[in-house]
Formats: C-alpha cells, sequence, structure tokens
C-alpha cells in the first residue's frame, strides 16, 4: 500500500462495551478506527439519540488516554425520523456515562431545544 490512510487496524476489531439500539451498531469498529487516526481534541457529536456512536467514540478515547473533551448534543424528544419520545432516552445515556466514569470520563451531554 501506497501512503496515506490504512483503513483496518487493530481498532476495526474492537467491541464496543456500551451497546444501546442503534442503526449505527455496525459502525461501531469505524467510531474507533476513526478516533485512533484522528486523535480529536473536541468531539462533538449532533444527534446522539440513544447514544451507541457517541459511547462508542468516548470508549476509544479514554481507551487511548487522549485529552479530548466530548460532547453530545441533541433534544432527546426525538424527531419525524427517529420517533419521538421522553425523557428516558436521555436517562438511560446519563447512566451509562455516570456509572462507568473511568470509561466516559470526557463525557458531556448537552441537551439542546433548538432545532
Amino acid at each position: 500500500m501506497g501512503s496515506g490512510l490504512h483503513c483496518i487496524s487493530d481498532s476495526s476489531f474492537e467491541i464496543p462495551l456500551a451497546n444501546p439500539m442503534s442503526a449505527w451498531r455496525t459502525h461501531g469498529p469505524f467510531a474507533f478506527w476513526i478516533v485512533e487516526n484522528h486523535r480529536p481534541n473536541l468531539l462533538v457529536e449532533l444527534g446522539t439519540h440513544n447514544g451507541f456512536s457517541y459511547l462508542a467514540f468516548c470508549q476509544k478515547i479514554s481507551a487511548l488516554g487522549l485529552p479530548t473533551r466530548c460532547f453530545a448534543v441533541d433534544s432527546w424528544q426525538g424527531d419525524e425520523h427517529a420517533g419521538f419520545y421522553d425523557n428516558q432516552v436521555y436517562e438511560a445515556l446519563k447512566t451509562i456515562t455516570t456509572r462507568d466514569t473511568e470509561l466516559f470520563h470526557a463525557s458531556s451531554k448537552q441537551p439542546s431545544t433548538k432545532r
């Protein structure tokens, strides 16, 4: 292979520890790979819903010991695409991130009512 990004690494075979329902489930290894290769200082996920991709990003950031600050921004009320839901979705994500603070130390959830 020539120079450039190598799209497969050991991260591509890691398993997400948190596994809420999500259409993103098969993309967990991509989340790990992109964090490993880009090592962001700041990660902002817009439209977090159940948090699968956000939690995968945070997991890899913690595993690498990066100083990344992570923010999940969502209304946690739903929309016409994901369906509408109550505060339970936000509370479930909050429970995961506060239960395992070592794994999700950089996490900050930001409720937003702006659409």
